[in-house]
């Protein structure tokens, strides 16, 4: 195996992969002057050629500075991994061995081409990713990520062997077929497709505003043509239009995310290898998971599958964004239990639970009722609809069907191991910690609760945190005295 004692820069190749990112940044930044002058037909203009290549000369020294300022080595003595990087200024990270959650191997369509790998570290203490190193053949990243996985041990020490090599990649511990993917493509995200699809139409709008303020574009024109569109036709149109925009959306996200989603495993680890253009390959200790989350909507119950979100020690934030959890997606039962199994050794039985209290469902509904009183008499004044009232009561009627499937749904199960709350008004969110894996617990009570015996509790942890709101304070206070006596007294690993 590879020392890495000394500091050693990345593969030479990885200027091709800097000047990539450095040109894709340049390009976001300034495509809408690039859209003109593609309108205008100027790539034939002596300026326009020149500033080309004064760019592309600009963004090429940039991309070899950044490559040959770039150093990192493993410092033994220290238990580090030091990074020293910055062309003006100078800048050196250390980051102790023993505070790596994960290495993570990844590849775009740039890496693909030139054969090499970005390695990705992970740390706890921080939700960001700490260091990110843009070039690496496969060989070179697989050791690395194997000297820097074996933190906890002394890495001078003869005979220890790589994370990675006693997995048997041929045997997948199970995958995640074409068909699978291609129903959780249609039966998920829908929120963040609708966001992407808004910001692409306020880009879209801001782009032909820009046209038209150069002339390129006549405003008259289109304003004739969208006048022809009467507003039922106009709806017929284009509200089946971006709900298929959307499901397409969701699909090629997912099929291009999680393509060929294998998990393998070993005695003590776990290996998440998908993605088709951006493959990534994720080192996973059982141990270190701080929650195991389950999602389900009523789509995904006919189909019979379930989305996983499992998260790692992070810097101790509220909540921790989806897309920094690991994410399977289309898992059956029978495939999130044995992952169940293997990372928190049960697959808990939960038979105390706890129900919140009828006035959250009457503060949510009531306050998410007045909330539309300033949106009804705007709405009333622009455009003064005879309809607005019917409007009205069908969007209270909405707020107190939806906030009741909400209390519904709220719940929190205990066990004398495991705590698992569940919640969510379409997407079902199943949150499980282990009770020994609890860094704090916080209980509040207002002083006009106490008469209804009604307060909430929050469970400190350190992949995020876990609340629970108005229910019984009564039965809360002896479950937290008993959390508290198993985290004080559990000498299980946890991170």
């Amino acid at each position: 195996m590879k020392s890495f004692n000394q500091p050693q820069r990345q593969s030479a190749i990885g200027i091709l992969i800097l000047l990539g990112y450095d040109a894709q940044k340049f390009l976001r930044a300034f495509w809408p002057i690039l859209l003109v002058t593609l309108v205008r037909n100027d790539f034939t203009n002596l300026y326009f050629i020149l500033s080309v290549v004064g760019v592309i000369l600009f963004l090429g020294i940039q991309a070899f500075l950044k490559y040959w300022f770039f150093r990192f080595y493993i410092d033994e003595n220290r238990g580090e991994f030091v990074v020293e990087k910055g062309v003006i200024q100078k800048s050196k990270i250390n980051i102790p061995l023993e505070k790596i959650q994960q290495v993570n191997l990844t590849q775009n369509i740039l890496h693909k081409i030139v054969q090499v790998y970005n390695v990705e570290i992970d740390t706890a203490g921080s939700s960001n990713q700490e260091v990110s190193i843009n070039a690496l053949s496969l060989l070179l990243a697989k050791e690395l990520k194997s000297k820097l996985l074996e933190g906890e041990k002394k890495l001078s020490e003869e005979g220890e062997t790589s994370a990675t090599t006693n997995i048997n990649e041929s045997k997948p511990l199970f995958g995640i077929s074409f068909f699978t993917l291609l129903k959780i493509g249609l039966t998920s995200k829908y929120r963040e497709s609708i966001a992407l699809f808004l910001v692409f139409l306020i880009g879209l709008i801001d782009s032909l505003n820009k046209l038209e303020d150069n002339q390129l574009v006549d405003g008259q024109q289109v304003e004739n043509y969208l006048s022809q569109w009467s507003a039922l036709q106009f709806l017929v149109f284009s509200i089946p239009t971006i709900i298929l925009l959307l499901l397409l959306v969701n699909l090629v996200r997912t099929l291009l995310n999680f393509f060929d989603y294998k998990v393998f495993q070993n005695e003590d680890t776990l290996l998440f290898r998908y993605g088709l253009l951006r493959t990534r390959e994720v080192l996973l200790k059982p141990y270190k998971v701080q929650k195991f989350l389950l999602r389900q909507n009523w789509f995904q119950k006919k189909f019979s599958l379930w989305e996983i979100y499992i998260e790692q020690a992070s810097s101790g934030k509220t909540t921790t964004k989806p897309k920094e959890k690991l994410q399977i997606p289309g898992a059956n039962q029978q495939e999130w239990q044995q992952l169940l199994q293997i990372v928190f050794g049960a697959v808990p039985i939960l038979n105390i639970k706890l129900y919140p209290n009828i006035r959250k469902w009457i503060i949510s509904g009531f306050i998410l009722s007045i909330l539309c009183i300033p949106v009804i008499a705007f709405i009333h004044y622009v455009l003064a609809l005879e309809i607005i009232w019917l409007l009205v009561v069908i969007y209270i009627l909405l707020v107190w069907i939806l906030t009741g499937i909400a209390f519904k749904n709220y719940r929190l199960h205990v066990n004398e191991a495991f705590i698992q709350k569940t919640s969510g008004v379409w997407d079902i969110d199943h949150e499980l910690i282990p009770i020994y894996k609890i860094q704090g617990v916080e209980t509040s009570q207002y002083f006009w609760q106490k008469k209804y015996d009604v307060g909430s509790v929050t469970i400190f942890t350190a992949g995020g945190n876990l609340s629970f709101n108005t229910t019984q304070y009564n039965k809360i206070v002896p479950l937290v005295n008993y959390w508290l006596y198993v985290t004080e007294t559990s000498h299980k690993k946890w991170m």
